[in-house]
Protein backbone atom coordinates (compact mmCIF):
# COMPACT_ATOMS: atom_id res chain seq x y z
CA UNK A 1 0.00 0.00 0.00
CA UNK A 2 1.18 3.63 -0.82
CA UNK A 3 2.34 5.76 2.59
CA UNK A 4 -1.11 7.22 2.75
CA UNK A 5 -0.17 9.77 5.13
CA UNK A 6 2.29 11.80 3.39
CA UNK A 7 1.10 10.97 0.02
CA UNK A 8 -1.23 13.87 -0.06
CA UNK A 9 1.43 16.40 1.33
CA UNK A 10 1.63 19.76 -0.06
CA UNK A 11 -1.25 18.94 -2.16
CA UNK A 12 -4.00 20.88 0.52
CA UNK A 13 -4.37 24.14 -0.77
CA UNK A 14 -4.72 22.68 -4.18
CA UNK A 15 -7.70 20.58 -1.90
CA UNK A 16 -10.07 23.52 -1.40
CA UNK A 17 -10.64 23.18 -5.18
CA UNK A 18 -12.32 20.23 -5.00
CA UNK A 19 -16.09 20.33 -5.42
CA UNK A 20 -18.63 20.10 -2.18
CA UNK A 21 -20.97 17.09 -1.75
CA UNK A 22 -24.72 17.75 -2.64
CA UNK A 23 -27.04 18.17 -0.10
CA UNK A 24 -29.33 15.79 -1.21
CA UNK A 25 -26.26 13.08 -0.77
CA UNK A 26 -26.44 14.22 3.31
CA UNK A 27 -30.21 13.87 3.02
CA UNK A 28 -29.82 10.09 1.84
CA UNK A 29 -27.22 9.82 4.56
CA UNK A 30 -29.35 11.23 7.27
CA UNK A 31 -32.40 9.50 6.67
CA UNK A 32 -31.02 6.05 7.11
CA UNK A 33 -29.26 6.25 10.38
CA UNK A 34 -30.59 7.93 14.05
CA UNK A 35 -31.44 11.13 14.98
CA UNK A 36 -27.86 11.22 17.35
CA UNK A 37 -25.84 9.06 15.58
CA UNK A 38 -22.14 9.60 16.36
CA UNK A 39 -20.43 9.19 12.97
CA UNK A 40 -16.57 8.91 12.28
CA UNK A 41 -15.05 10.72 8.45
CA UNK A 42 -12.51 8.30 7.50
CA UNK A 43 -9.63 9.86 5.40
CA UNK A 44 -11.48 12.99 5.92
CA UNK A 45 -8.38 15.17 4.87
CA UNK A 46 -9.22 18.79 4.66
CA UNK A 47 -12.56 18.33 6.06
CA UNK A 48 -14.43 19.24 2.92
CA UNK A 49 -16.73 15.82 3.24
CA UNK A 50 -16.44 17.28 7.36
CA UNK A 51 -18.38 19.91 7.42
CA UNK A 52 -21.94 19.35 6.23
CA UNK A 53 -21.61 16.34 8.53
CA UNK A 54 -21.10 18.60 11.46
CA UNK A 55 -23.85 21.24 10.69
CA UNK A 56 -26.47 18.96 10.88
CA UNK A 57 -25.26 18.69 15.12
CA UNK A 58 -24.41 14.99 15.10
CA UNK A 59 -21.00 13.99 17.00
CA UNK A 60 -18.01 13.31 14.46
CA UNK A 61 -14.70 12.30 14.52
CA UNK A 62 -12.54 13.19 11.65
CA UNK A 63 -10.19 10.67 11.27
CA UNK A 64 -6.96 11.47 9.16
CA UNK A 65 -3.61 10.36 9.27
CA UNK A 66 -1.73 13.67 7.48
CA UNK A 67 -1.32 16.25 9.88
CA UNK A 68 -1.46 18.83 7.17
CA UNK A 69 -4.47 18.04 6.09
CA UNK A 70 -6.29 17.66 9.24
CA UNK A 71 -4.26 20.91 10.10
CA UNK A 72 -5.80 22.92 7.43
CA UNK A 73 -9.64 21.27 8.81
CA UNK A 74 -8.23 23.31 11.59
CA UNK A 75 -11.44 25.39 11.42
CA UNK A 76 -13.88 22.91 12.05
CA UNK A 77 -13.23 23.49 15.81
CA UNK A 78 -15.38 26.11 15.75
CA UNK A 79 -18.23 23.33 15.89
CA UNK A 80 -18.46 22.07 19.37
CA UNK A 81 -19.00 18.23 17.70
CA UNK A 82 -15.85 18.23 16.06
CA UNK A 83 -13.32 15.87 17.20
CA UNK A 84 -10.16 15.80 15.01
CA UNK A 85 -8.28 12.14 15.31
CA UNK A 86 -4.51 11.94 13.89
CA UNK A 87 -4.72 8.29 13.01
CA UNK A 88 -5.32 5.88 10.26
CA UNK A 89 -8.46 4.11 8.94
CA UNK A 90 -6.92 0.84 10.20
CA UNK A 91 -6.22 2.04 13.26
CA UNK A 92 -8.65 4.54 14.31
CA UNK A 93 -7.91 4.57 18.47
CA UNK A 94 -11.83 5.03 18.64
CA UNK A 95 -13.46 3.17 21.13
CA UNK A 96 -15.18 -0.47 20.13
CA UNK A 97 -18.43 -0.36 19.59
CA UNK A 98 -18.93 3.56 19.17
CA UNK A 99 -20.30 4.57 15.97
CA UNK A 100 -24.00 4.26 13.76
CA UNK A 101 -22.29 5.37 10.36
CA UNK A 102 -18.40 5.76 9.10
CA UNK A 103 -18.04 7.57 6.24
CA UNK A 104 -15.48 7.75 3.40
CA UNK A 105 -15.41 10.27 0.75
CA UNK A 106 -13.11 9.41 -1.97
CA UNK A 107 -10.83 7.82 0.44
CA UNK A 108 -12.34 3.87 0.40
CA UNK A 109 -9.31 3.15 -2.01
CA UNK A 110 -6.13 3.93 -0.07
CA UNK A 111 -6.97 1.91 2.76
CA UNK A 112 -5.66 -1.87 3.91
CA UNK A 113 -8.53 -3.67 2.86
CA UNK A 114 -8.72 -6.94 5.04
CA UNK A 115 -7.10 -4.28 7.95
CA UNK A 116 -9.98 -1.58 7.38
CA UNK A 117 -12.58 -3.91 7.49
CA UNK A 118 -11.92 -5.32 11.05
CA UNK A 119 -11.71 -1.97 12.14
CA UNK A 120 -14.70 -1.11 11.43
CA UNK A 121 -16.24 -4.15 12.92
CA UNK A 122 -14.51 -3.36 15.96
CA UNK A 123 -15.96 0.03 15.94
CA UNK A 124 -19.48 -0.14 14.62
CA UNK A 125 -22.33 -0.42 16.63
CA UNK A 126 -24.67 -3.71 16.13
CA UNK A 127 -26.82 -2.60 12.17
CA UNK A 128 -24.74 0.54 11.83
CA UNK A 129 -23.67 1.50 8.43
CA UNK A 130 -20.79 2.39 6.29
CA UNK A 131 -20.67 4.83 3.23
CA UNK A 132 -18.76 5.13 0.80
CA UNK A 133 -18.51 8.08 -2.09
CA UNK A 134 -17.01 8.95 -4.88
CA UNK A 135 -16.98 11.59 -7.55
CA UNK A 136 -16.78 10.07 -10.95
CA UNK A 137 -16.56 11.75 -14.26
CA UNK A 138 -18.54 10.99 -17.22
CA UNK A 139 -16.15 8.91 -19.60
CA UNK A 140 -17.77 9.63 -22.49
CA UNK A 141 -17.77 13.85 -22.43
CA UNK A 142 -15.30 14.92 -25.11
CA UNK A 143 -13.97 17.45 -22.29
CA UNK A 144 -13.25 14.58 -19.56
CA UNK A 145 -11.68 12.42 -22.29
CA UNK A 146 -9.45 15.38 -23.51
CA UNK A 147 -8.41 15.44 -19.98
CA UNK A 148 -7.53 12.27 -19.15
CA UNK A 149 -5.23 12.38 -22.38
CA UNK A 150 -3.35 15.87 -20.57
CA UNK A 151 -3.13 13.50 -17.09
CA UNK A 152 -1.38 10.43 -19.34
CA UNK A 153 1.06 12.17 -20.25
CA UNK A 154 2.56 14.16 -17.37
CA UNK A 155 1.41 12.25 -14.40
CA UNK A 156 2.89 9.46 -13.77
CA UNK A 157 0.75 6.61 -12.21
CA UNK A 158 -2.35 7.96 -13.45
CA UNK A 159 -5.09 5.60 -14.85
CA UNK A 160 -8.65 7.17 -15.23
CA UNK A 161 -10.47 9.74 -13.97
CA UNK A 162 -12.37 7.18 -11.42
CA UNK A 163 -10.14 8.58 -8.66
CA UNK A 164 -10.22 4.83 -7.72
CA UNK A 165 -14.32 4.32 -7.66
CA UNK A 166 -13.80 1.53 -10.72
CA UNK A 167 -10.79 -0.39 -8.37
CA UNK A 168 -12.71 -0.37 -5.05
CA UNK A 169 -15.89 -1.92 -6.88
CA UNK A 170 -14.57 -5.40 -6.98
CA UNK A 171 -13.86 -5.57 -3.47
CA UNK A 172 -17.93 -4.61 -2.21
CA UNK A 173 -18.97 -8.20 -2.49
CA UNK A 174 -16.39 -9.10 0.18
CA UNK A 175 -17.05 -5.65 1.93
CA UNK A 176 -20.81 -5.53 2.36
CA UNK A 177 -23.43 -7.83 3.30
CA UNK A 178 -25.67 -5.33 1.74
CA UNK A 179 -25.97 -1.95 0.38
CA UNK A 180 -27.93 1.02 -1.90
CA UNK A 181 -26.41 2.89 -4.89
CA UNK A 182 -27.26 6.32 -5.42
CA UNK A 183 -26.48 8.58 -7.90
CA UNK A 184 -26.15 12.25 -7.29
CA UNK A 185 -25.70 13.91 -11.07
CA UNK A 186 -23.79 17.13 -10.42
CA UNK A 187 -22.22 18.76 -13.56
CA UNK A 188 -19.09 20.68 -12.13
CA UNK A 189 -18.54 24.66 -13.88
CA UNK A 190 -15.12 25.89 -12.38
CA UNK A 191 -13.15 28.82 -13.47
CA UNK A 192 -9.58 28.25 -14.98
CA UNK A 193 -7.68 28.82 -11.36
CA UNK A 194 -10.00 25.84 -10.09
CA UNK A 195 -9.64 23.53 -13.02
CA UNK A 196 -5.91 23.72 -12.62
CA UNK A 197 -6.04 23.52 -8.97
CA UNK A 198 -8.81 20.38 -9.07
CA UNK A 199 -6.31 18.79 -11.24
CA UNK A 200 -2.90 19.46 -8.77
CA UNK A 201 -4.94 17.69 -6.14
CA UNK A 202 -5.12 14.31 -7.10
CA UNK A 203 -2.33 11.93 -5.85
CA UNK A 204 -0.93 11.47 -9.47
CA UNK A 205 -0.51 15.28 -10.12
CA UNK A 206 3.00 16.20 -9.93
CA UNK A 207 4.14 18.66 -7.14
CA UNK A 208 5.50 21.88 -7.48
CA UNK A 209 9.39 20.99 -8.04
CA UNK A 210 8.83 18.39 -10.20
CA UNK A 211 9.61 17.86 -13.83
CA UNK A 212 6.30 17.50 -15.08
CA UNK A 213 4.59 20.55 -12.72
CA UNK A 214 5.36 23.39 -15.05
CA UNK A 215 4.18 21.62 -18.04
CA UNK A 216 1.12 20.01 -16.68
CA UNK A 217 -0.21 23.45 -15.65
CA UNK A 218 0.52 24.66 -19.27
CA UNK A 219 -1.09 21.67 -20.85
CA UNK A 220 -4.34 22.38 -18.74
CA UNK A 221 -4.45 25.87 -19.35
CA UNK A 222 -4.08 25.05 -23.04
CA UNK A 223 -7.13 22.53 -22.55
CA UNK A 224 -9.19 25.09 -20.25
CA UNK A 225 -8.79 27.49 -23.15
CA UNK A 226 -9.87 25.15 -25.86
CA UNK A 227 -12.95 23.91 -23.78
CA UNK A 228 -14.05 26.97 -22.05
CA UNK A 229 -17.24 28.81 -22.33
CA UNK A 230 -17.52 32.82 -20.56
CA UNK A 231 -14.51 32.21 -18.75
CA UNK A 232 -15.90 28.58 -17.26
CA UNK A 233 -15.68 25.04 -17.69
CA UNK A 234 -18.77 22.49 -17.08
CA UNK A 235 -17.24 18.51 -16.44
CA UNK A 236 -19.88 16.17 -16.57
CA UNK A 237 -19.73 14.03 -13.19
CA UNK A 238 -22.01 12.39 -10.54
CA UNK A 239 -21.20 11.99 -7.07
CA UNK A 240 -21.98 7.94 -6.12
CA UNK A 241 -22.92 6.46 -2.91
CA UNK A 242 -22.80 2.95 -1.89
CA UNK A 243 -24.29 2.76 1.78
CA UNK A 244 -24.84 -0.56 3.55
CA UNK A 245 -23.67 -3.30 6.78
CA UNK A 246 -20.30 -4.61 6.42
CA UNK A 247 -20.09 -8.57 6.48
Amino acid sequence: MPDTASIFTGKTEAYAARSAYPNALYDALFSRIPENAVIADLGSGTGKFTEPLLQRGNPVFAVEPNAEMLQKAAPLSQYSNYHPVLAPAERTTLPEASLDLITCAASFHWFDFPAFQTECRRILRKNALVALTWEVRTPSAPVNQAHAQVLARFCEGFTSLSHGHDASLSLFSQFFCDYETLSFPVPRTMDKEAFIRRSLSSSYAPKEGDSNYSPLIRALSDLFDEQQNGGHITVPAAFLLYIGHIQ
